[in-house]
């Protein structure tokens, strides 16, 4: 939750992310897990120019599961464009066309997931890949969805 606040909210301070948790994370919690980011490079930790005191936090740019998170958010972006069929355009599309395979007609963003998938399978172990895969797994669901309508 805290890594998704500060991709949401880039330039927080730690104080505002611990009041973003404050219910849900215990201070010293929160401070821990925002220590454990910093060490992993997944985030970075700035301090203000007019206050030392006060901490901005930035994604990392540089980390891959920084990189594969704003890639994967940019194509749920460009998928959530593509209009989404109702569910009678969807049995009147596989009927008309179930003798095709679906595979031959969605093209456009399913290469970008494709890339995606195989750049998660190389990310080290300690990284959240699961999530990932979930999120990958949905938008080619999507993509297959809304593009196999459109044709």
């Amino acid at each position: 939750m805290i890594y998704h606040f500060i991709a949401e909210h880039p330039g927080t301070t730690k104080t505002e992310v611990v009041k973003h948790m404050k219910g849900k994370s215990a201070l010293a919690t929160t401070h821990k897990i925002i220590k454990r980011l910093i060490l992993e490079k997944k985030i970075i930790c700035i301090p203000d120019e007019s206050n030392s005191q006060i901490h901005h936090l930035y994604l990392d740019s540089k980390n891959s599961f920084n990189i594969l998170q704003t890639k994967i958010r940019e194509l749920e972006r460009s998928v959530s464009k593509i209009p989404k069929p109702t569910a009678e355009q969807i049995i009147k599309i596989v009927k008309r066309n179930r003798d095709q395979p679906i595979h031959s007609k969605i093209t456009g963003n399913m290469n970008d997931a494709h890339f995606l998938l195989l750049a998660i399978s190389l990310l080290p172990s300690t990284y959240d890949k699961e999530n990932l895969y979930l999120r990958i797994t949905k938008i080619i669901l999507e993509i297959a969805i809304r593009k196999y309508s459109a044709i």
